[in-house]
């Protein structure tokens, strides 16, 4: 099963594993969608990865952060 998260913090809010879920039941996509609440998001993306995460989504206030870390970027979202 392919594990998918959303980081943040303050991230209990999100709503991103629900509709992620149910989106993957009604494909029938086997997956698991978390939320992460992290002060450090280099330590959690780590953990993360580590755990056999695959993929995720990042929201306030570690977007700047993930940003740096990727090896290129759209101007779209250079503007966010």
């Amino acid at each position: 099963m392919k594990r998918y998260a959303v980081i943040g913090h303050p991230v209990s809010h999100s709503l991103s594993p629900r509709i992620h879920a149910a989106f993957a039941r009604q494909v029938g996509i086997a997956m698991e969608y978390v939320a992460i609440d992290a002060e450090d998001f280099d330590a959690a993306l780590r953990d993360f990865e580590a755990a056999g995460g695959v993929g995720a989504n990042v929201t306030l206030p570690h977007k700047p952060r993930a940003a740096q870390r990727c090896a290129t970027l759209s101007e779209r979202a250079r503007r966010a």
